[in-house]
């Protein structure tokens, strides 16, 4: 997350909000640029005062995009519910599947620790697979987040299809709702925390 979209869930927007509203704010701030430049760029050659439009309109937009992409599970909701063998705890909480020093499953924490910040009432356990355990999730561990070692390798692989880490709400031993990290995005941590937050 860049400092603009953390201003501005600082100031309590939706996770989704907070992704699009840099862009609305940089093309509205390129198009008074160049409303207030082109008076004074004054070019007479009328190919050369289409380029600086294109530049000035387009290119601040298309540089922050570049730098801070948007996917698809940042506009739609891409989670599924499907059948699982995994048994779940019969509390409500927000699984997170995980793998030792996996680089994503590491980024994923800084959502994590947002999500606890600003959902009182989420509780979070971090399962990740495999014997092997990793030091790196102690840093979150608190009483609203669980480490938990997840031995159920082909249940959780085939829950997952594979793909680390992957998010679930579960409630009565029930899973709710699954994303992947390739579905995750803005709209499932908005739904997430409407969830814990409605359903308490």
């Amino acid at each position: 997350m860049n400092p603009i979209e953390q201003f501005f869930l600082d100031l309590n927007f939706s996770w989704f909000i907070s992704r699009i509203a840099p862009f609305f704010i940089i093309q509205i701030s390129a198009c008074l640029v160049y409303v207030l430049s082109r008076k004074k760029v004054f070019l007479r050659n009328k190919i050369r005062s289409i380029v600086y439009a294109l530049f000035i309109l387009t290119a601040p937009i298309f540089f922050y995009f570049y730098s801070n992409p948007i996917y698809q599970g940042d506009l739609f909701d891409l989670g599924e519910t499907p059948s699982s063998k995994v048994e779940f705890p019969k509390e409500k909480k927000l699984i997170v599947f995980t793998l030792p020093d996996c680089p994503y499953c590491h980024e994923s924490v800084i959502f994590l620790k947002r999500l606890i910040k600003r959902s009182p009432k989420l509780e979070i356990e971090l399962w990740i697979t495999g014997q092997e355990n990793d030091p790196f999730y102690n840093l979150i561990r608190s009483k609203r987040v669980k480490i938990v070692q997840n031995e159920d390798f082909d249940n959780t692989v085939y829950l997952t299809k594979g793909i680390f880490p992957c998010f679930v709400i579960s409630n009565e031993e029930k899973l709710v709702k699954r994303w992947t990290n390739k579905t995750f995005g803005m709209r499932a941590l908005d739904e997430i925390e409407q969830y814990f937050e409605v359903q308490n």
